[in-house]
């Protein structure tokens, strides 16, 4: 067992391993959404506000750490970011200066955070302040940083956490011939899309106000995140009427219940994603609720890779709004009366998902020997 309390340990300046950098993204309004993380002074999710797209201010690679610099409960606390991201004004890049693996990094910012009580918005971490902030690390015989025993330690915490973590998994993988029949023996009909669902209008036409705080989803035209283009609170939904000023309408009119399957109907049209929770949304999406059937979240997987399948047919000139829809034809597997085979649907949704699991733990075995 590798133990903590075995080592001798010095403390160090931050600047002796470290470059420090302050982020630049300031505007947060004007930021578009995208695939890069964007790191704020947050204290969960590894620091990330959201998802944006390139602009004209510098990007920082990965392999790095990031310190948030002041916030409520955040300030103090350091994360390892293995991706390229943009990274907030609130935050201070720490780009190594030796070569340093991931191992390395989340020992450093497991030692950095440890001091996170000595910082707030009354006592920030400034330039100032960081050239002359120090951290304690284990050394070896030399007196320098024990980099070896980091990553040996780091490297045993990860494997004991993750292994029992992998061994629950592999009781849900199942193995049958679902997928193989789907492709083989089993028939296809079309539906008329209103015979499945009933189809919603979304709401807003202009986005309600959205932040940290928020836990309601609120669902847009988007390409991925499962559809999420941020996050609000009831108490705004009420406020803010379809397109942010005039005559307000009821809550009832701005909240649709989970279990539903939203579509994208403008701008990148054809998308769907399940929505397990209460939601607000955009009027270009199209939330539906299936008909005669309760929806699950498998039934739900499988549908929805039968409603992308006529991305093609729509464009941003081409809307796919609901009186369109309710036109459109859905094809499905079906039974021996021509029904729709939802417990074939479900079965073969699982059988994927447990492949797919199954080749995820077997990577992450092999990443922890």
């Amino acid at each position: 067992m590798i133990r903590l309390n075995d080592k001798e340990w010095k403390d160090f300046y931050l600047t002796d391993f470290f470059d420090c950098r302050k982020g630049n993204q300031s505007n947060m309004s004007g930021l578009q959404p995208g695939l890069i993380p964007l790191v704020s002074a947050r204290k969960c999710d590894n620091g990330y506000k959201g998802f944006v797209s390139p602009n004209e201010k510098h990007l920082f690679e990965g392999g790095i750490l990031t310190l948030n610099c002041d916030g409520d409960g955040g300030a103090g606390i350091a994360y390892y970011q293995p991706n390229r991201m943009a990274v907030d004004s609130h935050v201070t890049a720490l780009i190594p200066v030796l070569k340093l693996n991931k191992f390395h990094l989340l020992f450093v910012a497991m030692c950095l955070t440890k001091q996170r009580s000595r910082f707030g918005h009354g006592y920030s971490i400034n330039s100032r302040r960081l050239s002359s902030l120090r951290l304690m690390l284990p050394i070896d015989q030399n007196g320098n940083p024990d980099w070896e025993f980091m990553e040996k330690y780091v490297r045993a915490k990860e494997n004991e956490i993750i292994r029992p973590f992998l061994a629950s998994f592999e009781e849900l993988i199942v193995q049958n011939d679902d997928e193989r029949r789907l492709s083989e023996t089993v028939l296809w009909a079309p539906f008329d899309f209103i015979d499945i669902f009933d189809i919603r209008k979304g709401f807003y036409n202009k986005k309600p106000p959205c932040g940290d705080e928020g836990a309601i989803p609120f669902i847009g035209a988007t390409d991925s995140r499962n559809g999420f283009a941020g996050f609000t609170t009831e108490e705004d939904i009420a406020k803010h009427s379809k397109t942010g000023q005039g005559i307000n309408e009821p809550l009832n009119k701005k909240l649709f219940e989970g279990n539903a399957i939203c579509v994208t109907n403008n701008g990148s049209v054809g998308y769907a994603y399940y929505q397990t929770h209460k939601f607000t949304c955009s009027h270009d999406v199209n939330p539906l609720y299936l008909r005669n059937m309760r929806l699950n979240r498998h039934i739900a997987l499988f549908l929805i890779s039968c409603i992308e399948k006529q991305r093609v047919c729509f464009t941003y000139a081409r809307k796919w709004r609901p009186k369109r829809m309710v036109k459109s034809k859905l094809l499905l597997p079906v039974d021996e009366n021509g029904k729709p085979h939802w417990s074939l649907m479900e079965s073969v949704a699982k059988s994927m998902e447990s492949r797919l699991i199954g080749e995820y733990i077997k990577f992450a075995i092999e990443q922890t020997r």
